[in-house]
């Protein structure tokens, strides 16, 4: 049996000049022989805790590919929240309305919290 990992960006503010447009969700799966499904969740924390996407991914062996959620003007504060079945490396980064990367929502694997672990 695969070992689910859950991870999380943590509380992140998007009410800057330069916010945050897109969230994307990147997933790498450095396995030979298996593949890896991912489901990533996106929160609006504006005051309460709210779903506003929930998309499920399979990356193949060897592969990579990514999740883009769109977040619209009324998300003043968000959350990522990946769900892991197998092993893979995550990266969480934003783009502005330009299409630049923000580099306030960039995080690298090792910068996310590991939530749980349960096999």
């Amino acid at each position: 049996m695969a070992c689910i990992k859950v991870y999380s960006t943590g509380p992140l503010e998007n009410q800057a000049n330069n916010r945050s447009t897109t969230v994307f969700t990147k997933v790498l799966n450095n396995s030979r022989t298996k593949n890896v499904r991912v489901r990533v969740l996106v929160f609006q924390l504006n005051g309460s805790k709210r779903l506003i996407s929930n998309r499920l991914l399979t990356v193949p062996p060897g592969s990579s590919n990514f999740i883009a959620t769109d977040l619209n003007s009324s998300v003043f504060q968000f959350e990522v929240r990946i769900r892991v079945l197998g092993s893979a490396l995550l990266g969480v980064f934003g783009k502005t309305a330009r299409g630049n990367l923000n580099p306030s929502h960039r995080l690298v694997h090792s910068e996310l919290t590991l939530l749980k672990r349960r096999k």
